[in-house]
């Protein structure tokens, strides 16, 4: 399945612009005092979180290709080009700024923050093209397979465990940088998973 992640010019394009947007990210991390219109989540957090949340991502990677191979769906995956691991990178780090950034409802109580927790992890969810398809070819189709429900929910999933690393207590500033970690580390273990099993094309 070609898609724009496939094409060497769009994903170097699309991590380059990630890591511009990053570094101004970091920016207003770093700034004292902070800027009213500082970006979302633009707090520190301690190493140990960080790296706690990377070791999470690559956890949920791990048990994402066992469980494929358990409901036997490994051979339906679609296969991408190597340059799609700049898309992977840059969309983890923008995914998060839009979705566990500001696309969640806080200072309205607990109860509301994990209802909208839940809410846009199924809009996250959703977006992502698995139980849809889109072509000039075919139109608009859905797709009702096992693998298409299985890697719904795991998008959900993870949507919903990066949503709990931006607002658990031990997060204290609800930063940002353990929702990046958590979710490059997985992007790069399931590009890595899907390399080994041959589905990447140089």
């Amino acid at each position: 399945m070609k898609g724009m992640q496939d094409s060497p010019v769009f994903s170097v394009l699309m991590f380059a612009a990630s890591l511009y947007v990053f570094r101004l990210w970091v920016s207003d991390m770093r700034a004292s005092p902070k800027p009213k219109n500082a970006f979302a989540g633009s707090e520190p957090a301690g190493v140990g979180l960080v790296a706690l949340s990377a070791f999470i991502g690559i956890m949920l990677a791990a048990a994402y290709s066992v469980f494929e191979d358990l409901l036997g769906v490994g051979a339906e995956q679609t296969s991408v080009a190597v340059w799609a691991v700049f898309y992977w990178a840059g969309s983890a780090f923008i995914e998060e700024l839009i979705f566990r950034g500001y696309l969640c409802v806080q200072n309205r109580g607990r109860g509301v923050l994990i209802f909208s927790c839940a809410a846009f992890s199924t809009i996250f969810a959703l977006a992502h093209p698995f139980l849809w398809d889109f072509s000039a070819d075919g139109g608009f189709v859905f797709k009702t397979g096992l693998s298409a429900w299985f890697n719904t929910f795991c998008v959900f999933a993870n949507s919903a465990i990066f949503y709990f690393l931006r607002f658990a207590p031990f997060n204290r500033n609800r930063s940002l940088l353990p929702c990046f970690a958590a979710h490059l580390a997985y992007n790069l273990g399931v590009f890595a998973a899907k390399a080994l099993r041959g589905f990447v094309l140089l």
